[in-house]
């Protein structure tokens, strides 16, 4: 969801050299294009507080539909996918990390807007009426940082979303959870987790009093590495919930429901390299279940998404990020499932699937990210990149073209995806237009409509 989506300090310099050695940067703070954008936090930047802007809408080009799919060819199922127009805060770069419906005609997309020093940075929620896209006003509780990672509905007066707030200098940010009652949007008081860290990712809800919501916390007890965190809604407040701790590091970025007893988790842990992370609850505790690897490094989980329990979904990125990762829970065990990495681009060599929409067994759709990734001059990593589209047809994952996206066509990544029917997937993200100069970010949300 990014971008930033999308472990502080240590993590992003772990993950620096990385890239200096040929493999995945994991920033959430450089532009859209990391294969791997939600899995660790950037440093601080020294935060100024600043005026909240007054959100408008800039001309958006015309959506341009994609050929329409045969059955059988491409990705099996007929229709086509087209870029909406979508709003931005004037003056701002503008984020979407995740997007959740309610019917086809009332979704909700949830980000962030900043500045270009990401010095003061505020949540960005917006609304789609069955007609356009509107910015709705949110919260931001911290006076310099606050944004949202993850959104869930559970009617048109009952919607959640998580993310984190403050956290300009120093280890003293923590979560955010905003809640939706029909009218405004409020804050709700997270579980204070002092000394420490907390920020949310996810949020998954299953009942108006059974709410999930996971992302990552740290404190001196872990030596300031994080370690996965779950929260817990009863109708009444939120409460944190015991998980174990694995590895020097681990967080967990996605979460769905299957029922009350049935609930996965899913995200990364650095065990010698890092490694795939999947959590179950029963009911009773949370437990982590055996997942497998591709390669021998560099795995992340950023999405879960359940269609039964003998059939639920996970993607993210392998081998540092230059390979998509799919697998799939059978109701016994965890097996990859092959996932095509990005061929719409010349020289793509960084490739990862952010989110998950799933519309049936056999229709099933993910989004993320493919770039092209090199080194400078100076020695500083490159990145273009591109929005990654990819089907299951209920026998293999293949790559749908995406639209072409607007201003250079360059930077753009789809970092959330969601079902609003039958015929209709919805993903949201951002892309880079240079025309605008400093606070280029402009929101990116495309629909995929099935032919009659």
């Amino acid at each position: 969801m990014n971008l930033d989506r999308l472990s502080f300090i240590r993590l992003f310099v772990l993950a620096l050299l990385f890239v200096l050695l040929g493999s995945l940067a994991f920033s959430p703070e450089v532009p859209l294009v990391e294969a791997a954008p939600r899995a660790t936090r950037p440093p601080k930047a020294t935060a100024t507080a600043q005026a909240n802007p007054t959100p408008t809408a800039p001309a958006n080009p015309t959506p341009t539909p994609l050929p329409t799919a045969t059955p059988g060819g491409g990705s099996g199922y007929p229709g086509s996918w087209s870029i909406v127009s979508s709003p931005n805060v004037n003056g701002r770069s503008n984020l979407l990390n995740a997007i959740t419906a309610v019917s086809t005609q009332d979704l909700w997309a949830v980000g962030e807007h900043r500045t270009a020093n990401v010095s003061n940075v505020q949540t960005l929620t917006m609304h789609w009426n069955g007609a356009s896209w509107t910015i709705v006003p949110s919260p931001n509780p911290d006076p310099n940082r606050n944004r949202l990672a993850g959104v869930a509905a559970l009617s048109a007066s009952d919607v959640w979303a998580v993310g984190e707030q403050g956290g300009s200098t120093g280890p003293n940010w923590s979560s955010l959870i905003l809640h939706w009652d029909g009218s405004t949007w409020s804050t709700v008081a997270a579980p204070t987790l002092s000394p420490g860290t907390s920020e949310l990712r996810d949020v998954a809800a299953v009942a108006a009093n059974d709410v999930w919501a996971v992302g990552a916390a740290s404190s001196p007890a872990t030596d300031w590495w994080d370690q996965p965190l779950v929260l817990h809604w009863n109708g009444i407040s939120w409460s944190s919930v015991p998980v174990p701790s694995f590895g020097t590091t681990a967080e967990l970025n996605g979460i769905t429901a299957v029922a009350p007893n049935d609930i996965w988790a899913v995200g990364t842990t650095l065990e010698s390299n890092w490694k795939t992370l999947i959590l179950h609850w029963d009911g009773a505790a949370w437990t982590r279940i055996s997942s497998p690897n591709l390669g021998s490094f560099g795995n992340y989980l950023y999405d879960v998404e359940a269609i039964s329990a003998t059939d639920v979904w996970a993607v993210g990125s392998a081998n540092n990020g230059s390979s998509t990762l799919a697998m799939r829970w059978n109701g016994s065990s965890w097996s990859i499932v092959p996932s095509p990495n990005g061929t719409a681009r010349a020289g793509i060599n960084r490739n990862g699937l952010n989110s998950l929409a799933a519309v049936s067994a056999n229709n099933i759709w993910a989004v993320g990210v493919q770039a092209y990734s090199t080194i400078g001059s100076a020695g500083q990593p490159i990145y273009l990149g591109y929005a990654l589209i990819e089907h299951w047809n209920g026998s293999a994952w293949q790559e749908v073209p995406a639209p072409a996206l607007p201003g250079v066509g360059e930077d753009g990544e789809l970092r959330g995806a969601t079902a609003s029917g039958a015929g209709a997937v919805w993903a949201a993200g951002a892309y880079y237009d240079s025309s605008f100069s400093v606070q280029a970010h402009r929101t990116l949300i495309e629909q995929y409509t099935s032919n009659p």
